[in-house]
């Protein structure tokens, strides 16, 4: 038998192919490769992570001359901003739900001062009715205040806003910070 010499085309094509099977296979993630130096960054990418877990919350509201709580699970991290982003959401969807406010009123935003005892929290309409008397809308803020209170957070004053402005009301002021006790005596 004569041993077959590999042309130079004929090697040029082998090579080719077995790169383009490489390739392929890379491509569909048939072949992984991992660098070492990404695998230690993404652990320590997920050793700064916020721990999230589940937590049962009350949501505090007035409704026919009582107050109401309401209990939910919530998605619950290290992170206050996002819990009470989540909370205030979850407190406003219940009060739309309940036909306590006639419009749906959403947070957009909640910021949290570098000293950790203020909020702020900016609503994406004004957050009352038009013919809410000063008492519904007090209520409404110790509801809110109430509900931030009560799931353990160190929340000491909350800034009112509606798109990043201090809300405007004819009846209550909102320049100022609202103590997160409230303004009703404590039980």
């Amino acid at each position: 038998m004569i041993p077959i010499k590999p042309t130079k085309n004929q090697l040029f094509c082998s090579i080719f192919f077995m790169c383009g099977i490489m390739f392929f296979a890379l491509r569909n993630d048939w072949i992984i490769i991992r660098n070492p130096l990404n695998i230690i960054a993404q652990s320590k990418a997920e050793a700064g992570m916020p721990i999230i877990n589940k937590k049962r919350v009350n949501l505090i509201f007035w409704q026919e001359n009582q107050w109401n709580i309401e209990h939910t699970d919530l998605i619950w991290s290290t992170d206050v901003r996002h819990n009470i982003h989540y909370l205030i959401n979850c407190w406003l969807t219940l009060l739309d739900e309940e036909h306590i406010v006639d419009k749906k009123v959403s947070l957009q935003t909640t910021l949290i001062s570098s000293s950790s005892q203020d909020v702020y929290l900016s609503f994406d309409r004004y957050p009352f009715d038009q013919e809410s008397s000063i008492h519904d809308k007090l209520m409404w803020i110790e509801g809110l205040l109430k509900t931030i209170r009560e799931n353990g957070t160190k929340i000491q004053r909350v800034h009112f806003l509606v798109h990043h402005t201090p809300l405007s009301d004819p009846h209550l002021d909102f320049a100022a910070a609202w103590p997160i006790n409230g303004f009703l005596p404590q039980p």
